[in-house]
């Protein structure tokens, strides 16, 4: 007897941590069920054990019972809830039931994501990834009606992606309860796609660059879709340009339209604003053509939803904001490094003055030492100056000191 990976799953009471039901496939499910390889491990040692059944999802009906799938018997499997014995097997080498789809509701391979849909439907997602070198196939989204008494089920639906991908891993999907739509996460292949119930493609999307899906650099196990609601924490953000205004807010999920409000120009410490005109929102930035006759004060805008619940307001606006002195001066044009190239060449031309003052200062000190001149002696001495000297003098030799003068 070698190692493998057995197929375990639990129950367990979240609230106190019992253990409420257990279940190993290898006490119950044949190994010669399983269509596994060495590359699902050789079962030599602990290190690389065989995966004979690679379970990959579990579902519970309304009897307490349990629906499996497990990838790699090709197989989903009811289970009993109370004793673990195996009720039926859909698909795989144990099949059970009739196809009454001419083998398309069984034939499915290394599938993911069984569930019940009601009593009597189940989903899964088909990956269908049965040999690389066969013939070519493609992953699926099946709906697989199951008559249990009588052991037929039947394929009311499949789902492909319009793309033809094949994902040899991973995938899920989902029946969305409001409309009926197929929702379809592809997984090894990170896509999604929803359908309409009668198979037309509503949206689809990837989540990397097709060209590299097999190689798996992104993946996406299961994709689902619900509703949502965000509400965030900031205000919405507007911006005027000329004689429009754009405004989103991000994250919110809500809003319906955008409404554009006047302060009627009376109070500013108690604003009063009217509404002016309500723009519909379709994308996630809002343009909004500003009225020729809005006159040159303030106003806002309110993001309501289909109710005309307000959601938010934005900050004040106005259609010709007041200039800032960097605007007034033209440094604005630097854009983010405006603050720092004006205080660099503020330093630069205070660091030119103080040069030119000290000489300038040094220059009258000579020049009245040389010359005697007490019209330049004065003049130095209102710049605060005074001219010391030494014994040098005696030698005619100067030594020019600036410091304040001292009375």
């Amino acid at each position: 007897m070698g190692f493998i990976h057995d197929g375990v799953f639990q129950e367990v009471d979240i609230a106190t941590g019992e253990l409420l039901f257990e279940s190993h496939f290898s006490d119950h499910v044949p190994f010669s069920a399983s269509y596994t390889h060495e590359l699902q491990g050789t079962g030599r040692d602990s290190v690389s054990p065989w995966d004979p059944y690679h379970i990959n999802s579990v579902d519970k009906d309304d009897s307490g019972n349990f629906i499996v799938s497990a990838r790699h018997t090709h197989s989903v499997y009811s289970i009993d809830g109370t004793t673990g014995e195996i009720l039926w097997v859909l698909g795989g080498k144990n099949n059970e039931f009739t196809d009454a789809s001419d083998g398309r509701a069984t034939d499915f391979a290394w599938q993911h994501d069984v569930r019940w849909h009601d009593e009597h439907t189940i989903t899964l997602y088909d990956n269908a990834a049965k040999d690389f070198l066969g013939p070519i196939t493609r992953s699926r989204g099946m709906i697989i009606d199951i008559d249990v008494m009588n052991r037929v089920a039947t394929l009311r639906n499949q789902y492909f992606h319009p793309g033809g991908i094949r994902a040899h891993s991973q995938g899920n999907m989902q029946l969305l309860p409001k409309t009926g739509n197929a929702f379809i996460g592809w997984g090894h292949c990170a896509a999604y796609t929803e359908f309409t119930p009668d198979g037309e493609v509503l949206c689809d999307t990837h989540l990397s660059a097709s060209n590299w899906f097999q190689l798996g650099l992104v993946v996406s196990y299961r994709t689902y879709k619900s509703d949502w609601v965000g509400k965030p924490l900031t205000i919405p953000s507007a911006v005027v340009v000329k004689d429009s205004v754009y405004v989103s807010w991000n994250g919110a999920t809500e809003i319906a339209t955008w409404r554009l409000e006047l302060w009627d120009g009376v109070d500013m410490n108690n604003m009063h604003f009217e509404p002016l005109k309500s723009i519909e929102k379709f994308d996630f930035e809002t343009k909004i053509e500003l009225p020729d006759e809005i006159p040159d004060t303030y106003f806002q805008l309110v993001a309501l939803d289909i109710k005309d619940t307000v959601l938010g307001k934005t900050t004040l606006l106005s259609k010709h904001p007041r200039q800032t002195l960097s605007e007034r001066l033209g440094i604005n044009v630097l854009g983010e490094l405006s603050s720092p190239v004006v205080v660099t060449i503020f330093a630069l031309i205070c660091c030119y003055l103080l040069a030119m003052c000290r000489t300038l200062k040094a220059l009258i000190l000579l020049v009245s030492r040389i010359f005697g001149c007490s019209g330049l002696s004065q003049f130095g001495r209102r710049l605060g100056l005074e001219p010391v000297t030494t014994n040098a003098e005696q030698n005619e030799e100067y030594i020019i000191l600036m410091a304040p003068h001292a009375d």
